[in-house]
Order: C-alpha cells, then structure tokens, then sequence
C-alpha cells in the first residue's frame, strides 16, 4: 500500500489492485475486502480523504484518533462520575439550562428550553440523548450553574480546583465560564 513514487497521486493503490495484487487460489477475496474495511476504520495513518487510493500518511490523523478514544469511553460510567463529582460540590445551588434544536430523522423539528435542577431535568436528559444522536441537525447547549451561598473565594485556588474537578476526565469540550458578584 505504499509506494516510493514521487508525485503524491502515484502512490497508493484502489482496491481492485490490492486485489489483483493479492489474488491467488487460496486467498478468500470475501475476508480481503473485509480485512481491508476493517483495516480503513481503524487505521490512524491511512489516508481517508474521498476516492483517495489506499495509503499511508506521515502524519496520524488526529479525528481517527479521537474517535477510537472516544469508543472506548463507557458514557454510562462517565455519566455516572460527572453527576457525583456535581452532587459532591458543597455549598453550592446547582440549575441546569438545556436549549435545544433538533432536526429529527423523519423530518421534523424539535425546539425546546428548560431550566430546573439537576433532579429535574435528568429524565428529560435521559430522553433527549438519543433523539440528539439520532438527529439530522442538532444545536445543544446545556449550562451548568453554580450559586455559592456563602460564595467561592476567588482570590484563592479555589475556582481553579472547581474547574479542574469537573473538566479533567471525559472526552467533548468544556467551557467554564466564572462571574462574580461583589
């Protein structure tokens, strides 16, 4: 699958040539095409651009790998850590505010806001997870807040322990964004 051809577009080979290339009695084309899907899916260094030939790049391509990470999380016991890391945070009234817009797989559009406790919206949540994976189009956003009673010392490591309690694990992206009233 890798060649020493100068021009980049030489390189490589189709599938029917790795087949050629291959082909001998006792090779069974069935498991060479299923041995090569297999190899394409999880191959960090293939080139997986549209009708590119079979070959290998320099570099890995970093959405493979995040991909392959992300499989191997278990969401439930990811679920599970986040909302006792949550409940574990003293002091502190916790809202959640979910917006959402959704194209469904039949066609239809699904819009909806809520605001309520983390008791409140968990069954909702629960829901909406596979009606936002099974989407056509999807704009999620869901808000985390945290009213300190007695507040949160700012002028202390405490924010930062905070952030790092509930964005150091997991895969996706975070924001943390702090405000403080005086």
């Amino acid at each position: 699958m890798n060649t020493i051809a100068f021009n980049n577009d030489l390189k490589g080979l189709s599938r029917p040539q790795l087949r050629f290339a291959m082909a001998s009695p006792i090779v069974d084309l069935d498991m060479l095409d299923a041995a090569t899907d297999r190899f394409i899916a999880d191959s960090a260094y293939l080139d997986d651009r549209p009708a590119a030939p079979l070959r290998f790049n320099a570099d890995a391509n970093l959405t493979q790998i995040i991909n392959r990470e992300e499989r191997q999380v278990d969401k439930e016991v990811l679920r599970t850590e986040l909302d006792s890391r949550i409940k574990d945070i003293p002091g502190a009234r916790k809202t959640v505010t979910i917006e959402a817009d959704i194209g469904t797989a039949a066609g239809g559009d699904l819009s909806l806001q809520v605001k309520g406790t983390l008791g409140e919206v968990r069954p909702l949540r629960d829901y909406l997870e596979p009606q936002i994976r099974a989407s056509s189009e999807r704009v999620v956003q869901i808000v985390l807040e945290f009213a300190f009673e007695n507040g949160l010392k700012i002028d202390s490591d405490e924010p930062d322990r905070l952030i790092e309690r509930l964005t150091k694990f997991g895969s996706g992206a975070a924001y943390v964004e702090a405000t403080a009233e005086i």
